[in-house]
């Protein structure tokens, strides 16, 4: 791998910028570098995904062979949701991946080049950087069908319309970008505040204590319980549902807003099913 990451600092709101700087959209999916010289996808861990997303590399070789890009590899469902539990499904069996792809086809969102034309560009500043992306990246939409296309992004000065915007459509989240700031590729822990996430949702491995339709229309309940405290959990997909009444799965990750003293989680959904409790917990830290 040619190229690091520069990753993301926690929200802080100490560091948060005023000026000079936009909000972007976050996706639930995961990070990766795209580079077109070596023809290969790559996480942020530094392994070669290339395998697990073969219709997607096929367009980036196709239409951006002389780029460096950087994004999020997202798979969305049909209500435009990205669903992060179908990208840790994607292994290194090339047949079921081509598979998936049919049903659900990986995308990129892309959100920084680091190399055009052989040069590299990590020494421009952020805002620089952005419009250099190619013209042939149009900004994202689960309606057209695009396989790899740009993220929204508002004004700083906009950032609490942005929030909102976030809850409204039941999205990830937002990364705070600094305009006047180059490309600083992560060594270690030391982050720098380049680039700050702020997300409008918490998660939680939780252990399903019981779970069934709720008898108004296809409305399904998983019941948690918190710190003492049961809670009922919306189970929204089918295949969820079903995993759970079968006993396949007997965990969830329950996605929420926040957590009272109490422990009454606010606005909790299911986000995922799992086999065992330590699964839903360690699908919830990379949701966080």
């Amino acid at each position: 791998m040619r190229y690091g990451f520069q990753l993301v600092h926690d929200f802080d709101k100490s560091i948060l910028p005023t000026s000079n700087a936009v909000a972007e959209l976050k996706y639930d999916g995961t990070m990766v570098l795209w580079d077109g010289k070596e023809n290969k996808i790559w996480n942020r861990h530094g392994h070669d995904v290339t395998v697990r997303f073969p219709l997607l590399h096929n367009y980036l070789s196709a239409n951006f062979k002389s780029y460096v890009l950087v994004g999020e590899v997202c798979v969305f469902d049909k209500n435009g949701i990205s669903d992060f539990n179908e990208i840790l499904h994607r292994g290194e069996n090339p047949v079921m991946n081509r598979l998936r792809d049919k049903v659900a086809p990986a995308k990129m969102i892309v959100f920084d080049i680091l190399e055009r034309d052989g040069k590299d560009l990590t020494a421009v500043l952020q805002q620089e950087r952005f419009g250099m992306l190619p013209s042939n990246i149009p900004i994202h939409n689960v309606t057209n069908g695009v396989l790899v296309t740009r993220p929204r992004t508002w004004d700083i000065s906009e950032l609490e319309y942005a929030q909102q915007f976030v809850r409204d459509n039941n999205e990830e989240g937002l990364v705070i970008k600094r305009n006047d700031r180059p490309y600083k590729i992560t060594v270690g822990d030391k982050r720098t505040d380049n680039w700050i996430k702020w997300k409008a949702w918490l998660y939680k491995g939780m252990e399903v204590i019981r779970s069934g339709p709720t008898g108004d229309g296809h409305g399904f309940t998983a019941f948690i319980s918190n710190n003492g405290l049961e809670q009922e959990v919306a189970v929204q997909r089918v295949s969820d549902q079903e995993k759970l009444t079968k006993g396949i799965c007997k965990a969830i990750v329950v996605r929420y807003l926040e957590e009272s003293a109490e422990g009454a989680l606010r606005q909790p959904t299911c986000k995922g099913v799992h086999g065992s409790l330590e699964s839903a917990i360690k699908a919830a830290k990379w949701d966080a």
